[in-house]
């Protein structure tokens, strides 16, 4: 399976961290971003890298995501410190 390239994991970052909204399915990270994409290769990256986290809550079934940064900025020490015991972000 062919990998997303770091360039276009960057500008992924970018569109989510530029939307007011924070948490995202696959398939709106693919339509926001605008990069032909596959959706398997995006869920690969977005699983695999340090940049995302994936809610433990889905949205009608389907994981949802978020950039690590804006994570972070939203959410209450603890909460964070909940998740760190219970091993999950939310």
């Amino acid at each position: 399976m062919k990998t997303i390239d770091s360039e276009k994991e960057q500008e992924i970052k970018e569109t989510l961290s530029n939307d007011q909204q924070k948490w995202f399915t696959v398939s709106e990270i693919a339509d926001k971003t605008g990069l032909h994409v596959n959706v398997d290769e995006l869920q690969e990256m977005l699983n695999t890298s340090a940049d995302f986290v994936q809610s433990t809550r889905s949205l009608e079934g389907k994981n949802v995501y978020a950039t690590k940064k804006d994570f972070e900025d939203s959410t209450s020490f603890f909460t964070k410190l909940k998740g760190a015991f219970r091993n999950r972000i939310d």
